[in-house]
């Protein structure tokens, strides 16, 4: 098997059984020593880290995903259910500030990696939701992008965006 994340250890692909496709796996232990796959990181902390999806439903949607390897968000302790979600409202007000969005969108899905992630995403109608409009980005865009949302987390005071530069 190949692709993005191979060759990175525990990275490969895996068999979604919920939806019989082949999906990449990323390298969800390894968060805190790569960028995985040229993503870029917009937050840090002992807990969880965010970084822009490599393949976004609209500019400047983030991935927070939390440091601890759970599959089902229903099996997170709750103390870091509600940091992560804590995290996602954080990112998501600025979200809405940089990019003058709508709404933001919450998705936990569940269904492309076996590793607990928040989709906390600028929207402004519910086809915005959809995941076959998943494109990639190129990496200098996606860089400039990621710029925008830690300068305007450290703006508002969390200094856990200013960790990720």
């Amino acid at each position: 098997p190949n692709g993005p994340y191979q060759g990175i250890p525990g990275g490969g692909r895996f068999k979604d059984e919920a939806s019989n496709m082949m999906c990449q796996q990323p390298p969800w232990g390894q968060l805190t020593a790569v960028d995985v796959n040229t993503g870029e990181f917009v937050w840090r902390d002992d807990r969880c880290v965010a970084f822009l999806s490599i393949n976004p439903l609209t500019p400047g949607h983030t991935l927070v995903v939390p440091r601890q390897e759970v599959d089902h968000w229903i099996d997170l302790d709750e103390d870091l259910a509600v940091h992560l979600m804590a995290v996602a409202h954080r990112i998501g007000a600025v979200q809405q500030e940089v990019f003058a969005a709508q709404r933001i969108g919450l998705i936990v899905a569940g269904f492309e990696v076996p590793h607990t992630h928040l989709h906390v995403l600028p929207v402004s109608d519910m086809g915005d939701l959809d995941f076959s409009n998943a494109a990639p980005v190129p990496g200098d865009d996606l860089a400039d992008l990621a710029h925008r949302l830690r300068s305007a987390l450290t703006a508002a005071g969390h200094a856990a965006a200013s960790a990720t530069d």
